[in-house]
């Protein structure tokens, strides 16, 4: 992976990724979970201390794009977070090609476009379905989404638990570590605090996203370009005195344990994995100003796919990216050492 846009790396097609991804126990899955699950910076890898320590160090910045982000004390550095995260049931992705957008019109079936369907469950819940290269993906929408100028709105997203309980201890306190620094900020800026409502006791956490439509002045996320530039002709839809661009996808790999490397997969097929693998999920918790208000949530940056899960536990509850901290079968044992000798282990950094 490069650390541009990453178009011309070759992805893997979703049969070899199903052969490629490692089979695992449940040990093995708990120990990679707990294993992927730290912050860190892109430049500088793992960053050692308690995560409450880690985070009240940091420092808010107001970002190119006007949101606010939190950077290292020393060395101005973004902050990453690594979870990982199995994703849940229903609702887990938000990864079509261009993810929960919809517009006025789609609320005619006459006229949504060819390979988009709006669907009313028997809840009377709303769905998206979205047709293309024999690929179908379906995602929750709202009936304010149907509203005009709702561009911001559309995401691409990622929704699952912490795999283990070690990882939901350590995600609660990072959250809640988020959470008061991104409220001092709000007191300084002298605006109400609006707090993130997907917390821990949502069923929606652990939830990242990023925007699939951006404006033309402002700089694309890192990843890569989509293989499905607007099929449905989404931008004509909305008009050009919107002046939107569509953003790039979150970079995802998956990891060979065999080699010890790591291979590019399309996030657009991430929902054919199924729901029991284990993901590393990579976010940067960002605010921004909101109808008077600094709200908060976590943008997705990119994602690792760390492997399955044996059979019979199935049925139980970039170079940027490569630069990363790899995790692999072979080396948890020397990680977990490691991170027990610099007091940065989730046993004892949750607390």
């Amino acid at each position: 992976m490069s650390d541009t846009a990453s178009e011309s790396d070759s992805i893997t097609h979703i049969d070899d990724v199903h052969a490629l991804l490692a089979v695992l126990t449940q040990d093995e899955f708990n120990s990679l979970v707990n294993a992927a699950t730290y912050i860190g910076t892109q430049r500088d890898g793992e960053l050692s201390g308690t995560p409450t320590s880690i985070l009240s160090r940091c420092h808010v910045e107001v970002g190119p794009d006007g949101s606010f982000g939190m950077y290292t004390d020393n060395g101005n550095q973004r902050i990453e977070i690594a979870i990982g995260i199995q994703p849940r049931s229903n609702g887990a992705y938000k990864n079509g090609p261009d993810g929960n957008a919809v517009i006025s019109s789609y609320q005619d079936p006459a006229l949504c476009p060819i390979g988009v369907t709006i669907e009313k469950t028997e809840s009377g819940q709303l769905v998206k379905n979205a047709m293309l290269d024999g690929k179908e993906w379906r995602c929750l929408i709202w009936n304010n989404n149907f509203e005009p100028k709702k561009e911001r709105s559309w995401e691409w997203s990622i929704s699952g638990p912490p795999a283990t309980e070690e990882s939901r201890a350590w995600a609660t306190v990072v959250f809640k570590s988020i959470e008061t620094k991104f409220k001092e900020t709000a007191k300084n800026e002298g605006i109400q605090f609006q707090p993130n409502t997907s917390g821990p006791a949502d069923q929606m956490f652990l939830f990242a996203r990023r925007s699939v439509l951006v404006t033309n002045a402002t700089p694309l996320d890192e990843g890569r370009g989509s293989e499905y530039p607007d099929p449905y002709n989404i931008l004509t839809a909305i008009g050009p005195d919107r002046d939107f661009k569509f953003n790039r996808l979150p970079e995802v790999l998956v990891t060979d344990h065999k080699e010890e490397t790591d291979v590019p997969m399309s996030f657009h097929d991430l929902h054919l994995l199924g729901k029991n693998i284990a993901l590393q999920v990579f976010v940067t918790p960002w605010a921004y100003k909101h109808r008077g208000k600094l709200s908060w949530d976590f943008r997705l940056i990119c994602v690792k796919v760390l492997g399955k899960k044996e059979a019979s536990l199935a049925v139980s509850p970039s170079k940027a990216v490569l630069k990363r901290k790899a995790v692999y079968i072979g080396n948890i044992e020397s990680t977990a050492k490691k991170q027990k000798a610099s007091g940065s282990s989730l046993e004892s950094s949750s607390t």
